[in-house]
C-alpha cells in the first residue's frame, strides 16, 4: 500500500490535487495490434501471458511518465467472473493486474512516489443501461464480493466506477465496510444527471443516509465534460465530491456504446486547464480522463499549474 494520503485528502485534507491514471483498454488494444497478440486485452490474460503482463506494465509506466500519481489496478472488466461464480479466479486476476501494474511503476517511476493505489471495479451490469441495474438488495450482495476482493489486494481505496442509478449506489454504500475506503463514481449525461435521469445530489444524500456516510467520497466519470458544471452545481454544498475524470467525447455516454473507433481529446491543454479549475473551485483531490484519454492527454492534465485555468467550458 502507498499509505493513507488519499484517505486524508477525501476526509478534508489540503494536499495538492493529483492526476489519476487513464484507461487501459484502448492502449492495450494498440499494443496487442503492435505485437500481434490481441488477447492481451482480456483482463485475465495477465495470469497466463508474459506479453499481457508486460503490456499492462508498459501502460502503467506511460501514465507514470505522464505525471499521474494515483495508480489504478485495472479490475473493471473482471466482474463477469463473479457472475459466473469464479470468485477465486476473480481474486487471482486482481493480484495479477496489480503486480503487472506495480512492475510498470517500479520500472518507470524513477523518483516518483505514488499518492495512492486504487482498485477500479465496475457496476453489476451494463453501465449504459440503467434500466437493467439491480435494486439495492441485489447490488449489496454483488458488491460485497468486490469488497472482499479488495481485501486481498494492496490497494488503498476501492473505486466503484460508472454507477448510473440511486438504487445500485445505495447497495454499494451498504456493502462498503467501514474499514475499506470506498469511492462511488457516477456516470452522468450532458445535463449532469445520472443516466437513469435521477439527480446526483439525491443519489449522494440517499447513499449517505443509508450507509451512515461509510463512503469516503464521490466522483464523476465516463461522462461528457459539459455535464460536470451541472453536476457540481447541484452537489457543491454537500462537499462530498472529490474527483472527476470525463470522456474525451462530448456525446452522451450511451451514444458511444458500441460505436466504431475512439474519439481522442482534440484540445488537451484546454481540457487540462478546465479540470484544474474544477479541482481548485471544488477542492477536488483527483482529476483525470476516462474513455478516449491516454498518456498524452493525461500529461497535459498533469502539467497544468493549479492557477492556470479556464473558468468556463465551451464545446469543441
Amino acid at each position: 500500500m502507498t499509505g493513507n494520503n488519499l484517505v486524508l485528502a477525501v476526509n478534508g485534507g489540503s494536499q495538492e490535487c493529483s492526476t489519476l491514471f487513464g484507461p487501459y483498454g484502448t492502449r492495450l488494444e494498440q499494443i496487442g495490434a503492435e505485437i500481434g497478440n490481441p488477447e492481451i486485452v482480456a483482463p485475465t490474460s495477465v495470469l497466463t501471458s508474459q506479453e499481457a503482463r508486460e503490456a499492462v506494465a508498459r501502460v502503467a509506466g506511460e501514465y507514470i511518465d505522464a505525471g499521474a500519481r494515483v495508480a489504478t489496478i485495472n479490475a473493471f472488466g473482471l466482474r463477469g467472473l463473479l457472475h459466473e461464480g469464479e470468485r477465486r479466479l476473480y481474486e487471482e486476476a486482481i493480484l495479477g493486474q496489480q503486480n503487472a501494474m506495480l512492475q510498470g511503476v517500479r520500472t518507470y517511476a524513477r523518483d516518483a512516489v505514488l499518492k495512492a493505489l486504487s482498485l477500479s471495479v465496475g457496476p453489476y451490469g451494463d453501465c449504459y443501461k440503467p434500466e437493467e441495474a439491480p435494486d439495492r438488495g441485489l447490488a449489496k450482495d454483488f458488491h460485497e464480493l468486490q469488497v472482499q476482493g479488495f481485501e486481498k489486494s494492496d490497494a488503498d481505496v476501492l473505486w466503484f466506477e460508472t454507477i448510473g442509478t440511486i438504487e445500485e449506489a445505495v447497495g454499494i454504500g451498504q456493502a462498503a465496510a467501514p474499514y475499506v475506503p470506498t469511492v462511488i463514481s457516477f456516470i452522468i449525461d450532458r445535463d449532469g444527471r445520472l443516466l437513469s435521469g435521477e439527480c446526483v445530489r439525491d443519489a449522494i444524500k440517499a447513499v449517505d443516509d443509508a450507509s451512515g456516510r461509510t463512503v469516503v467520497g464521490y466522483s464523476f466519470n465516463c461522462c461528457p465534460i459539459e455535464g460536470l458544471t451541472h453536476a457540481f452545481a447541484s452537489t457543491e454544498d454537500l462537499g462530498r465530491v472529490i474527483a472527476c475524470y470525463p470522456n474525451a467525447s462530448s456525446a452522451d455516454p450511451r451514444e458511444l456504446c458500441g460505436s466504431d473507433g475512439v474519439q481522442k481529446v482534440e484540445d488537451p491543454k484546454s481540457v487540462g486547464q478546465y479540470l484544474r479549475f474544477l479541482a481548485k473551485r471544488f477542492n477536488l483531490s483527483i482529476v483525470g480522463g476516462c474513455c478516449g484519454h491516454d498518456h498524452e492527454s493525461v500529461s497535459h492534465i498533469s502539467a497544468i499549474p493549479q492557477n492556470d485555468c479556464h473558468f468556463e467550458w465551451h464545446s469543441l
